[in-house]
């Protein structure tokens, strides 16, 4: 995988976009005027036209510049824009659907939420097709063949052909739900694990939560931060200031305002020495080095340094 990077054109504020290796090799050089992550396979590009297309991961546009913002691919599919709205494309840059949204969220396990207004969002297929007359205020990605759906303010649960299967009852549910079969939910101020029937198989206790990762979740006591299991058992107690999920073993954490990497023994695998850190996407985390981003790998090296003031593209949510 290639992880962008953004340096500042000499005696210039603005800045081109090129993408390194896990290693910090540059291997695509700064040309583009934005990027966003490689996702199977391929990342978005804004030339300085301010059209956007796709690269491979031998730095070749593979997909011409003809489009508008940044997209990534995820069950094959793209949404990205074009002038007369958003639409969604595959691998070879054809239209699927063609852009006629206002807004067009990532396809997940063949189903998608468009959006005509901004407001209100509705289900459609691969072919476009509307699969339920139902509007949702809020929407998030299926996973497990549920969905996240939010309507008149609370938050309930549909199936892949839009039926709804958990009761509008939640006041929040987050992304990356059931994975092993629980979603964090929040009912009457506080979090907790609902099973597929949307019962609580986690009481809601806490103050706030994380999806489950690697078998672990992240839960907020008192301010402070510890992880349970998916039995609910306390694994380590409460005491960080700030834990993010696990990625390929290790979490983000913060104590005593350093950032760094714990594993799941609650041991730092990479010391707190920086100011802020984010969960890793593949081998490479984003970290907050005195004034400027930097990339660390898995094991603790920087591999590259940002100049301050730098943009770094944010990579595209787990579902």
């Amino acid at each position: 995988m290639l992880y962008p990077i953004s340096q500042f054109v000499e005696n210039s504020a603005d800045m081109v976009v090129g993408f390194i290796n896990a290693d910090g090799d540059i291997k695509v050089a700064p040309r583009f005027a934005g990027a966003g992550h490689f996702c199977e396979g391929k990342a978005s590009v804004i030339e300085h036209s301010g059209h956007s297309g796709f690269l491979d991961v031998s730095g070749k546009i593979v997909i011409p510049a003809s489009f508008r913002g940044i997209g990534h691919f995820h069950d094959s599919v793209c949404s990205v824009g074009a002038d007369r709205g958003v639409g969604y494309i595959d691998h070879a840059g054809r239209w699927l659907i063609e852009p006629r949204f206002l807004i067009a969220m990532p396809f997940s396990e063949g189903r998608s939420f468009v959006s005509d207004d901004g407001e209100t969002f509705r289900l459609i297929d691969t072919a476009g097709s509307p699969l339920s007359i139902d509007r949702f205020e809020r929407a998030r990605p299926f996973r497990a063949g549920l969905a996240p759906v939010m309507k008149e303010g609370r938050w309930g649960f549909i199936n892949n052909k839009g039926t709804v299967v958990i009761l509008f009852m939640f006041e929040d549910a987050l992304p990356q739900h059931f994975k092993f079969g629980l979603a964090a939910a929040k009912l009457e101020g506080r979090w907790g694990f609902i099973d597929h029937s949307g019962f609580f198989a986690i009481n809601p206790i806490y103050e706030e939560v994380r999806p489950f990762a690697e078998g672990l979740a992240p839960v907020r006591v008192e301010q402070q931060w510890g992880l349970i299991d998916l039995g609910g058992r306390l694994r380590l107690p409460p005491k960080w200031d700030e834990v993010g999920q696990f990625v390929n073993g290790l979490a983000p954490a913060r104590l005593n305002g350093g950032a760094g990497y714990i594993n799941s023994t609650g041991a730092w695998a990479i010391p707190p020495e920086f100011q802020k850190a984010k969960p890793f996407f593949g081998e490479l985390a984003v970290v907050q080095m005195d004034d400027a981003p930097a990339y660390v790998r898995v094991d603790g090296r920087i591999v590259w340094r940002f100049e301050p003031h730098a943009i770094v593209p944010r990579p595209p949510m787990p579902f």
